[in-house]
């Protein structure tokens, strides 16, 4: 899989275009790809550039050929024309630009509803790193050294949520010349295969859902790389547009958290199928963005993110309680309170009081912060709210929540930058805690990865001192 252009590589392929339907009228041109553009530009006389723009939709589907075979691009709009009348020519010559959503090179598809697989293939960044193994084996003999494939680890697991099959596996390569050097290299990809062919839409939605575990587990930015499908008979390979500059970036081993697969790996069909299923969607996918933007994010936006996320995933039933008394009998207390209001003849107060009970039952931003943290295994509970009481640390929180959302009176409770800093990482560590449990990963696996590279633990630890003064 991996002798061709990734999606965040950059290249450049020269051939002949046509819209769908249309290949009576072929013009010359150059496709160029980047990470944030898919750019055709097509360079012939006027009278056939004009051909490509007489209607909009008509660019929806174009195709092409070129060296590296058929291609199909989706949801074309021109971008500019320039035209150059020479003197003594008939025909003026013309350059068009057009830009794209989507790239596939290998086939020709008519429309985009006729682009369905049966399987599809994804690598994606650090992923090795995730699975904390190699399959290349250096051994060293009496007359040289050996180098050879160890046994493979790897996983198949059928997701019911999706009715689709998620396997791993390696390709292996060796390259080099023949008598003076040697090289064996690897790949691995997941193999994503429903029971019944999916759109591309489809596999890119559940693609993203397990790139996203993958995020949480490895404490960073995951990026994918490539995608193909492929069989004896042909590849196609998909590349969309993907609006963002990236630079590939290894895992630090001082980061101080990742579960990696050699961990979980008897428990990955569990995992795999509660993450498909998980309650708590809205408060990962926050989780995820601030892993992917923290760089770029201020300390309050990051704080906001994480207040967020933990307020979402009490509200979406992370814990059973969170009504201060029985539904039931909450609506036998409203009810009174409403109809004794009506026969008052005070329609505008009934209106409003009946909007504000239907929420008043339910805990507020701080009770919910609290239960969360009560809930945590006592030695998590301790690091995360760094020597103050539960009480205390989620008063603080929802002091500059309110503050940082509104902007209203300033308390002597707001965090410094150094207190942002220390507050953010126990936010985003209780939320950590709250997706692993979701998905069947347990407090103790959690608590002996973090003192296993104790960074994470030690920060905390070392931050309590600025806190001294909200006891």
């Amino acid at each position: 899989m991996n002798k061709y252009p990734k999606i965040y590589d950059t290249f450049e392929y020269q051939g002949v275009w046509w819209i769908a339907g249309e290949e009576g009228n072929k013009v010359g041109g150059v496709l160029k790809f980047t990470v944030n553009d898919i750019l055709l530009e097509l360079n012939d006389e006027e009278v056939n550039i004009l051909s490509f723009q007489n209607d909009p939709q008509r660019l929806s589907v174009i195709h092409g050929n070129c060296l590296e075979g058929a291609i199909t691009l989706f949801n074309g709009f021109p971008l500019s024309q320039n035209t150059n009348y020479g003197i003594g020519k008939n025909n003026p010559h013309s350059i068009l630009k057009l830009s794209f959503t989507k790239l596939l090179i290998g086939e020709h598809y008519q429309t985009l509803a006729d682009v369905v697989f049966p399987e599809l293939s994804f690598e994606f960044s650090n992923f090795n790193e995730w699975m904390n193994f190699s399959p290349i084996e250096v051994e060293c003999l009496e007359n040289g050294i050996q180098i050879s494939a160890k046994t493979f680890e790897t996983f198949e697991t059928y997701v019911e949520e999706i009715k689709a099959k998620i396997s791993f596996a390696y390709t292996f390569g060796n390259s080099g010349e023949e008598f003076s050097y040697q090289q064996l290299s690897y790949k691995n990809f997941v193999t994503i295969k429903p029971d019944q062919p999916q759109s591309l839409e489809w596999y890119e939605r559940v693609a993203k859902k397990f790139k996203d575990l993958l995020s949480i587990l490895t404490d960073s930015n995951i990026i994918m790389e490539y995608v193909e499908y492929s069989t004896l008979e042909k590849r196609v390979r998909y590349y969309p547009i993907s609006y963002n500059d990236y630079k590939k970036s290894k895992i630090s081993p001082y980061k101080g958290f990742m579960i990696p697969f050699t961990v979980i790996k008897e428990e990955i069909d569990n995992i795999l199928n509660k993450w498909y299923t998980l309650k708590i969607t809205s408060s990962a996918l926050i989780y995820v963005n601030i892993l992917a933007n923290e760089k770029y994010m201020f300390y309050e936006d990051i704080f906001l993110g994480y207040s967020k996320a933990l307020e979402s995933a009490h509200r979406d039933c992370y814990l059973d309680n969170n009504k201060f008394v029985d539904e039931e009998k909450y609506e036998q207390i409203t009810s009174t309170m409403l109809e004794s209001v009506r026969q008052e003849g005070l329609g505008d107060l009934y209106s409003k009081l009946a909007s504000t009970l239907r929420y008043a039952n339910e805990f507020g931003f701080q009770r919910r912060i609290q239960e969360i943290i009560k809930s945590l295994d006592p030695k998590i509970q301790e690091k995360v709210i760094m020597g103050l009481k539960v009480r205390d640390f989620a008063d603080i929180v929802r002091i500059n929540r309110d503050y940082n959302t509104h902007f209203g009176e300033i308390s002597d409770k707001l965090f410094s930058p150094h207190q942002f800093m220390s507050i953010n990482e126990s936010l985003k560590l209780i939320m950590l805690n709250t997706i692993l449990r979701q998905i069947g990963i347990s407090d103790d696996l959690l608590w002996t990865i973090l003192n296993f590279n104790k960074n994470w633990i030690g920060y905390l630890n070392n931050s309590k001192e600025l806190f001294e003064n909200n006891k």
